[in-house]
């Protein structure tokens, strides 16, 4: 079963990541995240880490919204927020 939750909570539902390249340690590193989709209860998010403008690796992750009942869905202004780091995704040329 669900642990207790008192308030809403976002939970890691998964994680997969493809490392492009060796990075250098130690270093000065950027990362890019942005909303690759936000369904009702859960919200994927791409990341990719920089160095020196190289991508090193690229990440997407799951996280799902719950409540003391399980899957919870986003609140319309929730929801509305997450739209505006909503990446431009576009296919091939």
């Amino acid at each position: 079963g669900l642990p207790s939750i008192s308030a809403p909570a976002v939970v890691v539902a998964r994680v997969a990541i493809d490392y492009v390249r060796e990075a250098n340690y130690p270093g000065a590193f950027e990362v890019g995240v942005g909303v690759l989709n936000c369904g009702n209860t859960s919200l994927t998010l791409a990341q990719g880490l920089f160095q020196q403008g190289d991508c090193m690796a690229l990440c997407d992750a799951v996280l799902v919204h719950l409540n003391e009942h399980g899957k919870s869905r986003w609140a319309d202004d929730k929801r509305r927020n997450m739209d505006r780091f909503r990446l431009k995704v576009s296919g091939p040329d």
